[in-house]
């Protein structure tokens, strides 16, 4: 028997059939089950609850549990939902004020081992991205032109697409994409300019 409900995100003891008694009840009523609202009495998951719902994926410790729309994990504390990395990073012992944004190190947004996580503003965190899923390069920044046949580097920077010109090979294309990344972005070498 577990210590805390099946039902993904739930933090509320087991109170039968490994569900908390509000789930329980959904089940019994021949309900689906949906999540509960939250309440004032709802437990602080313990660390050792948190980790055990956690799995190794290389480097990284991925959250197992619910997945929000964003694709970031979370995780139910005191009736509020909060984001699994930043309880993690709480969970680690280091203060996070309220408003800080947590930057993935790793860019694996269901990951929660502090040691990939650090404070950042949101200009820091959004600089930390990786491909776009449309990119055919493989690299960072770099797309290529068919109507030009060649290469062209695009870098986001606060809200603005900053070009770094065409190149006819893509080794080159991506070592300026990387420089431009260098110039303009504050935690670039931490992440592969």
């Amino acid at each position: 028997m577990n210590d805390f409900c099946s039902f993904d995100g739930c933090a509320r003891p087991t109170h039968a059939s490994n569900l908390c008694e509000g789930h329980y009840e959904q089940r019994r009523r021949g309900e689906t089950l949906r999540p509960m609202r939250p309440r004032r009495s709802d437990p602080v998951p313990s660390a050792d609850w948190f980790w055990k719902q956690t799995k190794p994926n290389g480097d990284c410790r991925e959250w197992k549990l619910a997945i929000n729309s964003d694709g970031y994990g979370s995780v139910s504390v005191l009736g509020r939902t909060v984001k699994a990395h930043r309880y993690a990073y709480m969970l680690s012992g280091a203060e996070l004020p309220d408003s800080a944004a947590i930057d993935h190190i790793c860019r694996n947004k269901r990951c929660v081992e502090p040691r990939h996580l650090r404070i950042a503003t949101k200009k820091q965190n959004a600089e930390n991205v990786g491909l776009r899923s449309d990119n055919s390069s493989g690299v960072r920044g770099v797309s290529w032109v068919k109507s030009r046949g060649r290469w062209v580097v695009t870098v986001g920077h606060n809200g603005k697409h900053i070009n770094g010109g065409y190149f006819e090979d893509l080794d080159s294309a991506g070592r300026r994409a990387r420089e431009l990344r260098a110039a303009l972005y504050t935690h670039a070498e931490e992440h592969g300019a």
